[in-house]
C-alpha cells in the first residue's frame, strides 16, 4: 500500500530545503502554496514549530529557537515519498509528533491513509508507529490512529485511538476474537503501547478530558450485520472517578443538526456540546451527573454555532465560534475577551485575528491576522512585555498585488428566498457589465466565509467579478437551509446558484455574453449541473475534481470501506440519480467545458471526470480534461496550481471573447 516506513524516515532526513522559484506570473504567484502553516509554540515558549512548503509539492517541518536567535532549522522534509505532513505538534519541548497522509491501493482501490511519526526537536531519532499486523486478521485500517490527548503533563507520550482487527481463531488460542477501535497510551521514544480502552467493535470514537482520562465514547452500530457503519450514533460518558459507561445522547450521522460533543470544561463535570435550538446549532453545557441536564451557553439568532475556541496546553474552552457575514466568537472568558480586544486594536488592518497557540504559562502566544485582501501573517506575542513580533507572511509571493474587496451581499432566489453570498469586484473598475464568474463552494455541507481565497482573487486580478453563493444545501445556516443536502436537493441548490447569475445580469453588474461558472469538488458538480439546468446562461464552465455521476459515486467509490452505507444513504436513491448527474445529461450542455483532476484523488475519484468527458464526447461537445499525475483532491502543488490557473484563464478569455491574460 505504501513504501516501508523505514524508507520514509530515511527520505525525511534532509540537509536543506530547496528554495521555491520566484513567481514570474500572476498564475505562479496565486498558485504558490502557503509559505507557512500549522504554527505551534512549545510548552516552555522557547521554540516555534511550523510546516512550510518545500519546492513545488514537498513539505517540511521547521523549528525556530526564539532565544538563540539562530536561523530556522528544517527538521523534517518530505518530497516524492508518497506521504506528507498534515499536522505537527509538540510533546514537551524535546519531541515532535506529526501525522502524515497519503494515498495507496487497498484491495485494488485507491484509498487515503495516514501514519504517525515522532522525532527529536533537532530532527534526529525519527520513529514511525505503524501498527503490527498479522496474516490472520479480518479487515485492516488505513491509519495508525488519531491522537486524542497530547498529555501535556506527561511529555513523551500521547493517548490515541487505534484499530485492532479481529483474527482467525482456527488452530490457535492466541488470536484476537473481537476487534474494533481502542485507546492506547503511546510512548513516543520506545514505541511501546499500553491499552487504556480495550477494542470495541461498535466504537466510532473517543474523547479525552484533556487531562489523560477517556471520558466520552461514540458507538456506531453496524447496518443490519453488514459490517458497514450505521447512521445511529450513541454517545456515552464516564464519571471522573471512572466506572461504567452511561448513556448521554443519540445522533444521526447524516444529519448535521444533531448532538455533537466538543470538549470538557476545566472541572470535568460538564461537557460542551452542539445541539439543536430553534432550528440551528447552539452551544450547550451538559451536566455529567446522571441528569444529562443541558444549559444553553450561546445561540446565534442567524447562523449555527460551529465549534468552541480552545487555548492553552489543556485546551481550555473560552468561547463559541460561528460565521455570520464574517467569522466571529462569543467569548465567555473575561481574560481572553480582553486580550482579543487588545489584539484587534493593535492590528486594525487585519480584522481576522485569532490566537493559534499558547505556551504552558500563557506568556507567549502565536497570533494570526489577515483579511479578505491580506492572505495573513503570523506574530509572536510576548504578554509580559506586550511586544508583538512578526514571524512571517503566509503568501509573500503576492506582495504588491492589489486584491479585490470581498463584500457580503444577498440576492433573491426565484421563490423570493434571500440567498447570502460574497461578491468580489476587480479593483479600479466600475461594476457595470463585467466579465463574471459564479463560483459555488464545495461540500455541499460547507459554506464560503469572508476572508482571503487565492482562487477567486486570481480571477478578480484578471478583471472578473466573482460571486460566491451560499446556496440552500450549504451548512451553517440551520437545518431548514441544509435541506436534504445538495445532492438530494440539487434542484434547489443549483437553482440558487443560477439565480445568482441572473441577479448579477439584472443588476447590470455582469455582462450576459461573458458569464462563466467555476467550481471545485461539489462546486465543480454545480458548475456542470448548472449548465444542465439552464444551458443558455453561461458561456464557459470549469470544473475541478467534480462529481459528475451520482450513481457512480454512490455505488463504486466507497464499497470496500466501512463508511459505504453512510455514503450510499447520503446520495440516496430515486430520479435525482439520473436527473441530477451532469454525465447523464451531457447533451443539454452548450457551453465549452474544461476539467481538471488529480489521478490520486480519493475524495472524488478521477473516474468521475473521465465519465463526464466520455459523455461530452458522445454528445459531440467541445471539452478538455487536464490530468495531474500523483496529485490528490487539493492539487497541492504550486506548479500544478499555477498551470491550472494559466490554462483556465486562457480558456475563459477564448470562451468569453476577451484578451489573453
Amino acid at each position: 500500500m505504501h513504501r516501508t516506513l523505514a524508507a520514509l524516515i530515511a527520505a525525511a532526513s534532509i540537509a536543506a530545503i530547496p528554495a521555491a522559484a520566484a513567481p514570474t506570473t500572476s498564475a505562479a504567484a496565486f498558485g504558490a502554496r502557503e509559505d507557512i502553516r500549522n504554527v505551534e509554540i512549545s510548552p516552555s515558549g522557547r521554540y516555534l514549530l511550523y510546516l512550510s512548503a518545500m519546492g513545488a509539492s514537498g513539505d517540511s517541518a521547521v523549528v525556530v529557537d526564539l532565544e538563540a536567535g539562530t536561523p530556522p532549522k528544517p527538521v523534517l522534509g518530505m518530497s516524492g515519498t508518497g506521504l506528507r505532513p498534515a499536522y505537527c505538534d509538540w510533546s514537551g519541548d524535546e519531541l515532535i509528533l506529526c501525522t502524515l497522509y497519503g494515498s495507496g491501493l487497498a484491495d485494488g482501490k485507491l484509498a487515503p491513509f495516514s501514519r504517525l511519526i515522532a522525532f527529536g526537536r533537532d530532527g534526529t531519532g525519527a520513529r514511525a508507529f505503524d501498527r503490527a499486523s498479522s496474516s490472520r486478521e479480518f479487515g485492516y485500517s488505513t491509519g495508525d490512529g488519531q491522537v486524542i490527548d497530547v498529555l501535556a503533563d506527561k511529555p513523551g507520550s500521547v493517548l490515541m485511538t487505534a484499530y485492532a482487527a479481529a483474527e482467525d481463531t482456527r488452530n490457535t488460542r492466541l488470536a484476537r476474537e473481537t476487534g474494533g477501535l481502542q485507546v492506547v497510551r503511546l510512548d513516543l521514544k520506545s514505541g511501546a503501547r499500553t491499552t487504556i480502552e480495550p477494542p470495541r467493535q461498535d466504537a466510532g470514537g473517543f474523547l479525552s478530558d484533556g487531562h489523560g482520562h477517556v471520558r466520552l465514547m461514540a458507538s456506531q452500530i453496524a447496518t443490519n450485520g453488514t459490517g458497514y457503519a450505521g447512521r445511529r450514533i450513541d454517545y456515552s460518558y464516564r464519571a471522573k472517578t471512572g466506572g461504567a459507561w452511561k448513556r448521554l445522547a443519540t445522533a444521526d450521522a447524516l444529519d448535521p443538526g444533531q448532538f455533537e460533543p466538543l470538549a470538557f470544561d476545566d472541572s470535568g463535570d460538564f461537557l460542551y456540546a452542539l445541539a439543536p435550538n430553534d432550528g440551528r446549532q447552539a452551544l450547550f453545557r451538559v451536566a455529567l451527573d446522571g441528569s444529562n441536564a443541558r444549559q444553553l451557553v450561546y445561540a446565534n439568532p442567524h447562523v449555527d454555532v460551529d465549534g468552541v475556541k480552545r487555548v492553552g496546553p489543556y485546551g481550555r474552552v473560552v468561547g463559541a465560534t460561528f460565521v455570520d457575514e464574517t467569522r466571529g466568537i462569543k467569548t465567555f472568558d473575561p481574560e481572553f475577551e480582553k486580550l482579543a480586544g487588545q489584539l484587534g486594536r493593535a492590528l486594525p488592518g487585519a480584522p481576522l485575528v485569532s490566537i493559534q497557540s499558547e505556551s504552558a504559562d500563557g506568556k507567549r502566544l502565536i497570533v494570526f491576522a489577515g483579511s479578505d485582501r491580506d492572505p495573513g501573517r503570523y506574530y509572536l506575542l510576548d504578554r509580559p512585555t506586550r511586544k508583538l513580533t512578526l514571524i512571517t507572511e503566509v503568501r509573500p509571493q503576492l506582495n504588491g498585488m492589489t486584491m479585490g474587496e470581498q463584500r457580503a451581499i444577498s440576492f433573491p432566489a426565484h421563490d423570493g428566498t434571500m440567498i447570502p453570498a460574497y461578491l468580489t469586484l476587480p479593483p479600479g473598475k466600475p461594476a457595470k457589465r463585467l466579465p463574471t464568474i459564479v463560483m459555488p463552494h464545495g461540500g455541499p455541507a460547507a459554506r464560503d466565509e469572508w476572508g482571503f481565497d487565492w482562487l477567486p482573487q486570481f480571477y478578480v486580478a484578471q478583471g472578473y467579478a466573482v460571486l460566491q453563493p451560499n446556496y440552500r444545501g450549504s451548512s451553517g445556516y440551520g437545518q431548514a437551509w441544509f435541506r436534504k443536502n445538495g445532492f438530494k436537493s440539487w434542484e434547489t441548490a443549483i437553482g440558487d446558484v443560477n439565480d445568482g447569475a441572473r441577479w448579477l445580469i439584472a443588476q447590470g453588474i455582469a455582462d450576459p455574453a461573458r458569464m462563466a461558472i467555476v467550481g471545485w469538488s461539489y462546486g465543480g458538480y454545480a458548475a456542470l449541473q448548472a449548465n444542465v439546468a439552464d444551458p443558455s446562461l453561461y458561456n464557459a464552465a470549469i470544473a475541478i475534481a467534480p462529481v459528475t455521476d451520482l450513481q457512480l459515486l454512490r455505488d463504486k467509490q466507497n464499497d470496500a470501506f466501512s463508511d459505504y452505507a453512510l455514503a450510499r444513504d447520503y446520495i440516496g436513491t430515486g430520479a435525482h440519480l439520473t436527473l441530477g448527474s451532469p454525465a447523464r445529461n451531457a447533451a443539454r450542455i452548450k457551453a465549452p467545458v474544461l476539467l481538471f483532476h488529480g489521478d490520486r484523488d480519493t475524495t472524488v475519484q478521477i473516474g468521475q471526470s473521465r465519465a463526464m468527458i466520455s459523455a461530452l464526447e458522445k454528445a459531440g461537445h467541445t471539452n478538455r480534461l487536464v490530468v495531474y499525475s500523483g496529485l490528490d483532491h487539493q492539487l497541492d502543488s504550486s506548479e500544478a496550481r499555477a498551470d491550472m490557473l494559466r490554462q483556465s484563464a486562457e480558456f475563459l478569455a477564448a470562451s468569453l471573447g476577451g484578451a489573453k491574460p
